[in-house]
Order: C-alpha cells, then structure tokens, then sequence
C-alpha cells in the first residue's frame, strides 16, 4: 500500500523538477552580465551603431529588471531600460525608460522579439513589433561581453 502511495508522489516531485520556471531560468542568463550587440538590422539593412547593453540584477517577479543601453555614438548619457522574458523563456521585451538623446536608438528598437537562438554567450532574436519599426524585421544579435 506504501508502495502505491510513494510512486505518486515520486512522480509529481520529478515532474516538478523537471518543469521549473523557464522565465527565471532565462533571465539568470542575462542578470548582471553585459552583452554588446554584433549585428541589429532593420529589413536587411545594417544600423551600423551598434550598442552594449548592460543587464543589472533585480528581483524577477517583485520588481521591474533594469537596463543601460549604452551607445557609443552619443555623447549624452546612457538610456535606461526595462527587460523581461516571457512565453517560457521564447519571447524577450524591452522597453525604453529615458528622454536623453542616446535613448532615440533604444527607444526605436524597443519591442517585443522572438528568440530565434539562444545560446549560454549569444543570442540571436528578431521582431516585426517594435517602436520606431512596426511593420518591418529587426534582426538583434548579442554577444557576452
């Protein structure tokens, strides 16, 4: 009768494991790293300003995750960010929080994107859901820095 009681509940705890929080486990990936993007197209055609983006840690689930989208073509300060994944770790969001003039790029390219791949020091998405580029494909590649 234990027996029949025990592989239950052995079942359901390994079931448990096995599905953790995707979203979490994505995130950890990116938390207190920086990451510079290698490749940001809009419809095939290379913005040749390509950011470092800096991912800081945070409390997932409890406060927003905070970003600074730095771009080295502007002399004025750094845009802040917000980040997040979602759809079990498929789909990443990002959406400009500054009015500073370097805060023109991260805000035209906020939006929601697709992750095409994900690898543990590179990530390749794509969106045709963002700011500045509603209609078009953004291609986004990063790299850790």
């Amino acid at each position: 009768m234990k027996t029949k009681l025990l592989m239950p509940f052995i079942v359901v705890c390994a079931i448990s494991i096995i599905s953790c929080n995707k979203e979490k486990q994505t995130t950890k990936t990116l938390e207190g790293t920086t990451w510079i993007v290698t490749e940001l197209k809009v419809d095939g055609v290379a913005d040749t300003s390509l950011p470092t983006l800096d991912f800081k840690k945070g409390k997932l689930y409890k406060e927003n995750m905070m970003g600074v989208w730095h771009n080295i073509h502007s002399t004025s300060e750094d845009a802040q960010f917000i980040w997040q994944f979602r759809d079990k770790g498929k789909t990443f969001e990002i959406s400009n929080q500054s009015d500073s003039a370097s805060a023109y790029q991260c805000s035209a390219y906020s939006g929601i994107y697709t992750i095409d791949y994900k690898g543990k020091d590179s990530y390749e998405m794509s969106s045709n859901a963002t700011y500045a580029y509603p209609s078009k494909k953004v291609i986004l590649i990063m790299k850790k820095k």
